[in-house]
């Protein structure tokens, strides 16, 4: 197990289906390197259940900007309902941290281009993936 000094904190945004499994896969796999520091779930069910994926409780919180500022993450997986894919990544704004992005993009194509349009201007890193 590693200190404390070189684990990645992380934030999830939606702690549902796809964000529980995202904090699972990172967890186990970065063997104590990576902590779900925070997430933003406005179910209780939800959150109860991906908390016991984890095995552990992370700070959950009302919205982004609340978690970014309580927990200044390395790092944030968007897994939110994918009709509020483009809504979180601008309430990430330009942060310089990865952003871990569930697909599909968004709902629709003006939103999908706004995401596009988003990615073009975000400083950091942005990689869409599907666990």
């Amino acid at each position: 197990m590693r200190t404390s000094i070189n684990v990645m904190r992380l934030g999830i945004i939606g702690f549902g289906e796809m964000g529980k499994r995202i904090g699972k896969d990172l967890v186990e796999c970065a063997d104590g390197g990576i902590e779900i520091a925070g997430v933003v779930e406005p179910e209780d069910e939800s959150y109860e259940d991906g908390c016991s994926w984890i095995a552990s409780r992370p700070a959950r919180f009302d919205s982004v900007q609340e978690m970014l500022d309580a927990i200044t993450p390395h790092g944030v997986a968007v897994a939110s309902p994918n009709h509020k894919h483009l809504e979180n990544l601008h309430a990430i704004g330009k942060q310089e941290f990865p952003i871990w992005l569930e697909k599909p993009l968004d709902s629709t194509y003006e939103k999908i281009c706004g995401v596009l349009r988003f990615s073009e201007e975000y400083p950091g890193k942005i990689m869409v993936d599907h666990v």
